[in-house]
């Protein structure tokens, strides 16, 4: 995991973790089993944030818990985080909030090449060419690429 913090700028994860145990508001200083110290110290350790702080699911005769996290490395990347109702059958309230998005738009660049002949020249060129010893291919393949290659040739010199 720590090669997806490394390789992007702006990370951004978000879903149900199913950790109850973890006590993400207020951060109490309790010990957590091993899988989910994991994930704490993932966090930490790659210098990321975790932006909700109420609990996110409510289910009846159960302590409510924060079990749907969102996790990003900067805490500008998202804003007016709103805990929302749940939807149909859910126990789990809906998170909604603004993605902080920063476009550089750059103007397209159209590159025009223009080539211009002399064609007085060229013809002096053409003119000056034995075509017969040149072209004397039986193939006309043959002699059609000699022709062209030579052509192109005179007119980019």
């Amino acid at each position: 995991m720590t090669e997806l913090v490394n390789d992007h700028d702006n990370l951004l994860i978000f879903g149900d973790f199913n950790m109850p145990q973890i006590k993400w508001v207020p951060i109490a200083n309790y010990a957590p089993d091993q899988s989910f110290q994991l994930l704490l110290d993932f966090i930490n350790n790659s210098h990321l944030h975790q932006l909700v702080n109420k609990p996110t699911r409510y289910r009846q005769n159960q302590t409510p818990s924060t079990l749907d996290l969102i996790i990003l490395s900067d805490m500008n990347l998202l804003s007016n985080l709103n805990y929302g109702s749940p939807v149909g059958i859910s126990d789990h309230v809906t998170l909604s909030a603004q993605l902080q998005l920063c476009c550089n738009l750059q103007r397209k660049k159209t590159v025009h090449t223009k080539f211009y002949t002399d064609y007085g020249a060229l013809n002096h060129d053409i003119s000056n060419i034995d075509w017969e010893t040149l072209l004397s291919s039986a193939s006309v393949n043959d002699n059609w690429i000699i022709f062209k290659e030579h052509l192109v040739q005179l007119i980019h010199c």
